[in-house]
């Protein structure tokens, strides 16, 4: 969550001293608004995270999206309810409301001390903290409770719903450099449905649990690129489908921010099915290429490799070892007519034909039976 998160609320303790600033503004603000808060019922009540437990981005639409003749369907999730964070108090605090200065003024102990034992939301003047920040907003029997706004001197500010002295419900945390967090809130840390816009433009919708992405998310990169699917601890983790800038799709398997396990990349030039390791095509798999070229075997980073099944969109077929993406070793090439050739292959240039293979070829042929 940035430099505010948990740690931006905690430890917050009102200081003995009154602290004299200009702020008839913000208390004629505040004032001038708390009818208006109470008729709506900004409450802690009707604004914990139980009360948006339907809120579901599983809800999509969808998008066509056409690649190698196929339609592809690119799931767009939305909420299904906006969440709207109650704008308890328009205001501007400016460098000098955080100066520490005196005054014959009621202290904030005093000022806090007069919501003991109050079970009625009561909102206060502002009330200033040992470590710089200032909270204007509502209490009860000592506590933060209800709508406030929290603001810390490097800019840091919270908005939003207070239960128990913490963030909780609704709110909206902006960081001093930019970052952004909309949603909910459990303890003073994101967790439920909420928005993070990144100062760098990247944009997270889904799930949260202890400022972590945690759940089905979708995330936006500002060249166009997206990834819905699951997260766990804030990294891709589980199925999921990622949009590159280029049109190319991938849907499947991801392990620790990484392409990993079983699934299918398609753009214009290839089609890709099968097994993945650090982002790479590993393992047993099937390509098919926009020249009608179709290779079915084993990949090793990105390359076939090792013995496997070459066909043509003529017909033709060969079957046997491949390294760094072409014919080399030892094959068959089986013609249109089904005739058989064995022969030597060096870095996908046929070297040599051989005679007397029927044993071999009786392999290869096996090997092409399991395939399918």
């Amino acid at each position: 969550m940035g430099n505010c998160n948990a740690s931006c609320f905690s430890n917050e303790k009102y200081i003995t001293q009154p602290k004299l600033i200009n702020v008839q503004d913000i208390e004629n603000i505040l004032v001038s608004r708390h009818s208006i808060y109470k008729e709506k019922s900004f409450s802690h009540e009707s604004h914990s995270p139980q009360s948006f437990s339907n809120i579901n981005i599983e809800n999509i639409t969808v998008k066509d999206q056409t690649i190698n003749g196929s339609k592809l369907d690119i799931l767009q999730p939305k909420l299904e309810k906006k969440i709207i964070v109650p704008n308890l108090v328009n205001i501007s605090l400016s460098p000098s409301s955080f100066q520490k200065t005196h005054s014959s003024l009621k202290t904030n102990e005093d000022l806090i001390k007069s919501t003991l034992g109050i079970y009625e939301l009561r909102s206060l003047p502002p009330i200033y903290f040992c470590n710089g920040s200032i909270y204007i907003g509502q209490w009860k029997n000592g506590l933060k409770e209800g709508c406030g706004v929290l603001a810390w001197p490097d800019g840091s500010r919270y908005e939003g719903s207070f239960i128990n002295d913490k963030a909780n419900g609704l709110g909206k945390l902006t960081h001093a450099e930019g970052d952004i967090y909309e949603g909910q809130w459990i303890d003073d840390k994101a967790n439920g449905q909420g928005t993070y816009l990144y100062a760098d433009g990247r944009i997270y919708k889904g799930n949260w649990l202890n400022d972590i992405q945690n759940g089905r998310g979708l995330e936006i990169w500002p060249d166009g690129v997206k990834y819905q699917g699951e997260f766990v601890e804030g990294k891709k983790n589980g199925n999921g489908m990622l949009c590159f800038a280029d049109g190319s799709v991938y849907q499947g398997d991801f392990l620790k921010n990484e392409i990993e396990g079983f699934g299918v990349h398609l753009s214009e030039e290839k089609t890709y099915e099968g097994f993945w390791k650090c982002n790479k095509m590993h393992g047993k798999g099937k390509l098919l290429y926009n020249d009608g070229r179709v290779y079915e075997g084993v990949f090793q980073e990105d390359w076939l490799e090792g013995v496997g099944r070459l066909k043509w969109k003529d017909g033709r077929r060969f079957i046997g070892e491949f390294n760094e993406g072409k014919q080399h070793g030892k094959g068959v090439l089986i013609l249109k007519d089904g005739e058989k050739k064995v022969g030597v292959w060096e870095k996908g240039n046929k070297k040599s034909w051989l005679e007397n293979e029927e044993e071999y070829i009786n392999e290869c042929l096996e090997f092409e039976k399991r395939l399918v």
